[in-house]
């Protein structure tokens, strides 16, 4: 929808900007990719080492960078999960001691379904 009067002040990188502040800093949704980032990665760590396993037993050694990059999956996914669980621990504790709802509902459409449920 276009401007009624005049230009917006906001460039793309302010709107960038503002955007990043009101993520970061008004919810726990970046913790939550932490931690679901930090379980894929562990995931592929150990998937990566079942994969080298299996290259040692059919093929003999295999190369040492697999096992290498498999570890540093692995830790870097615990780590990143680990992180994410204390932020949103801490996070959930701010929100609570705010006693801010992190929602508003505006309406309440009252209905008689429970009248018709119990007939």
């Amino acid at each position: 929808m276009p401007r009624n009067v005049g230009r917006s002040n906001y460039t793309f990188r302010k709107l960038v900007h503002l955007w990043l502040n009101m993520f970061v800093n008004f919810s726990i949704m970046p913790l939550h990719i932490s931690t679901i980032l930090g379980i894929a990665l562990s995931v592929i760590g150990i998937l990566g080492v079942i994969e080298v396993t299996i290259e040692y037993l059919v093929l003999g050694t295999p190369r040492g960078y697999g096992t290498i990059v498999c570890t540093i999956l692995i830790f870097s996914g615990v780590q990143l999960f680990i992180l994410g669980l204390i932020g949103e621990y801490i996070g959930r504790l701010h929100l609570t001691s705010n006693k801010k709802p992190q929602y508003i509902v505006r309406n309440v459409k009252k209905t008689d379904s429970f009248s018709h449920a119990a007939k």
